[in-house]
């Protein structure tokens, strides 16, 4: 009897490395699998979106920016670019006011043209 009772716990301890060797040779498919799936989607190629604005062309003192639903507007600089303190830079408008360059100069007449109204000009 007790030949008998090690002989079954013997085959059931066989079969639960044999279910333990299946599930590990279960998880290394999957692994294998999911690795696979990381590397063919890493491989994909990145559509690059175009941008709206590199075919849009704005006035002197705007620059082209994306709205909302993704249209092109020009809309007045933010912000132009710091100059070295060069007097050359320097240009005067009409009504003899200096600006550090022509950036700020058309920046500050397309701000007064919104703020006045008549930005369309």
């Amino acid at each position: 009897m007790l030949f008998i009772s090690t002989f079954i716990l013997l085959i059931l301890a066989g079969s639960l490395n044999a279910s333990r060797n299946e599930i590990e040779e279960l998880l290394d498919e999957f692994n294998q699998g999911k690795a696979g799936r990381e590397i063919r989607e890493q491989s994909r190629p990145v559509t690059p979106v175009p941008d709206p604005c590199d075919q849009h062309v704005c006035g002197w003192g705007k620059e082209c920016v994306v709205d909302k639903k993704g249209r092109p507007v020009c809309e007045c600089i933010s912000k132009c670019p710091e100059l070295e303190d060069d007097p050359l830079d320097k240009v005067c408008a009409s009504n003899n006011q200096t600006f550090a360059s022509l950036c700020h100069l058309y920046r500050q007449r397309c701000v007064c043209k919104k703020r006045s109204g008549f930005e369309n000009e």
